[in-house]
């Protein structure tokens, strides 16, 4: 067991359940496809990462067989989710890793953006003297928390699902007094623009490295 542990929130991989605004520019089936690529992507990402252990969290149930193939793949461990909103379900999850961990790192599989370098930045800026790092979003919320210990009334009184997340997590950090620092600004995939983007910055990403190979074939 390592000192560190990764909290993946997901959704199970069911038409019309995950990713609910791409389904009228993408189809239900299409939807899922990719919420099921960007599920794995992010576990494979994070198995890059040393010295955490990774958790998946899981909605409605980690019984799906989605879930059952991914911990038996990549041999991470399962959790359902619990909670009525997305703050009571990442407290009792932090809550629950505190008793075993010095650091919880929380996210979720919407943003493709995340690698490991920006993980291990995270880990890296935790100490005692800064016990929580934000990874903020370009609508407003945020892509990551990191805490060393458990804070339970940073998720308190805040208006999740919209652009004032960060700004009223940081209200609650500013009022307890608790030091922390932001990481790059990163984009979820939410919006249909949102993942056209992605796949466009993809697609220039794969014809550039095309091109250094081709250049690399000449010489």
């Amino acid at each position: 067991m390592n000192s560190s542990c990764l909290q993946i929130f997901t959704k199970a991989p069911i038409e019309g359940y995950c990713k609910t605004r791409l389904i009228p520019h993408l189809g239900k089936k299409e939807t899922v496809n990719i919420h099921m690529a960007m599920v794995e992507n992010t576990i494979t990402m994070a198995k890059t990462v040393m010295g955490i252990d990774i958790q998946l969290w899981c909605k409605p149930s980690k019984e799906h067989p989605f879930f059952q193939r991914l911990a038996i793949e990549n041999d991470i461990s399962l959790f359902d989710q619990t909670g009525e909103s997305l703050g009571s379900i990442m407290k009792d999850a932090a809550r629950q890793a505190a008793t075993v961990y010095k650091n919880i790192i929380q996210i979720g599989t919407d943003c493709p953006y995340i690698d490991s370098k920006y993980l291990e930045l995270s880990l890296e800026s935790l100490n005692d003297d800064n016990p929580v790092v934000i990874g903020p979003a370009t609508d407003g919320g945020y892509v990551l928390l990191a805490q060393q210990k458990y804070y339970p009334d940073i998720y308190n009184d805040i208006d999740w699902g919209t652009s004032l997340v960060l700004h009223q997590l940081e209200s609650n950090l500013n009022k307890q007094g608790i030091q922390y620092s932001k990481l790059p600004v990163l984009n979820d995939i939410d919006t249909i623009d949102d993942y056209n983007n992605w796949i466009n910055m993809n697609s220039i990403a794969q014809l550039m490295q095309n091109a250094q190979e081709g250049k690399k074939s000449i010489g």
